[in-house]
């Protein structure tokens, strides 16, 4: 079907290229060829008389004209697919879709894994682009270039629909032959053994879990490894006098496969709330909402104390996992 003379189905295609910005991760996503692809992104250069990607260095960018295509493209889009999914059912067994979440490594080890593993036996087709939080992501979700931020509520901005998934509190964990350490840490135990942490995005702005907990206990903490993410924490608590502070599902899924263990704090600290946050235009989406209620269901299993089935390799869900950084708290 044609409109001003536009094939209406370049438009799935041309919101797909103006969102990778590349023709190989285009093509994988349209499930065609890359020559075919190529030849699609010719065509809708030729209509919009504008290049729409161009190259800069070994990468694409958008041009201004395909920045400001970007948005409308993808509004229209839901609308027909609002349109379409009328009286329709979703069935996640057949649904092909692909997410990108934004994510902290605690939301990645407490939720999104066991949500691979969901995913890879309810519903194959769909798949998973996770990365780490990032300067400007409530704009990138604005423009729907991701599909949900799942975060601590104090680090998420924007006006963006919201819901509350976990509440998790701190405690400390350290090498499970530790010799000075009991069941609760003392605090002056706290403020004198050596402490690995694991700092917030630099570029975020945000402050650590570091600056949360002495604020809160009123003690100041001698650090003496500041690691990027919470992957090699173990590396360096294993063998070691040193103690770290962490949420507390993730010393759980950490005790699970490392010599560790864990010791209460000398006082409570405030536990850290969850959100997921996405944008108004998918409210209604069937696919995104099977999405976050697959969150929501995970959230209360994990709140109850419903260990997550082992972690497999993932016959079905393609999930891509860059390396963990910043804001893991």
């Amino acid at each position: 079907m044609r409109f001003n003379r536009l094939d209406l189905n370049l438009l799935v295609a041309l919101e797909v290229l103006l969102t990778e910005c590349s023709t190989t991760k285009a093509a994988k996503r349209l499930y065609l060829s890359q020559p075919a692809t190529s030849s699609v992104l010719s065509r809708l250069r030729d209509y919009f008389q504008d290049p729409l990607l161009q190259s800069q260095g070994r990468s694409m960018i958008r041009t201004p004209r395909g920045d400001s295509l970007l948005q409308p493209v993808r509004e229209v889009l839901q609308q027909l697919r609002a349109i379409s999914d009328i009286g329709a059912e979703f069935n996640p067994a057949t649904a092909t879709q692909h997410f990108r979440i934004v994510a902290t490594d605690y939301v990645v080890s407490v939720l999104l894994a066991p949500l691979a593993n969901r995913i890879s036996e309810e519903a194959p087709g769909i798949t998973l682009e996770i990365a780490p939080p990032y300067p400007d992501a409530d704009v990138a979700l604005a423009r729907r270039d991701i599909d949900l931020i799942v975060g601590p509520r104090d680090h998420l901005a924007g006006d963006h629909r919201q819901q509350a998934l976990l509440h998790d509190d701190y405690v400390c964990v350290l090498w499970n032959q530790h010799p000075e350490v009991g069941p609760q840490i003392t605090r002056e135990q706290f403020a004198n053994l050596p402490h690995v942490t694991v700092q917030f995005s630099a570029a975020g702005g945000r402050s650590g879990a570091r600056d949360w907990v002495e604020s809160q206990l009123g003690v100041q903490r001698r650090v003496e490894i500041t690691a990027a993410n919470f992957s090699c924490l173990p590396e360096f608590l294993v063998g070691s006098r040193r103690i770290a502070t962490m949420r507390r599902g993730m010393v759980q899924q950490l005790l699970r496969w490392h010599p560790l263990r864990m010791a209460e704090l000398p006082q409570p600290v405030p536990a850290m709330e969850e959100v997921m946050q996405w944008s108004a235009i998918v409210d209604n989406d069937r696919a995104h909402r099977w999405l976050r209620n697959a969150l929501t269901e995970l959230a209360a299993q994990h709140a109850a104390g419903a260990r997550p089935a082992p972690r497999a390799v993932l016959s079905g869900a393609a999930i891509a996992l860059p390396p963990l950084s910043a804001l893991a708290a």
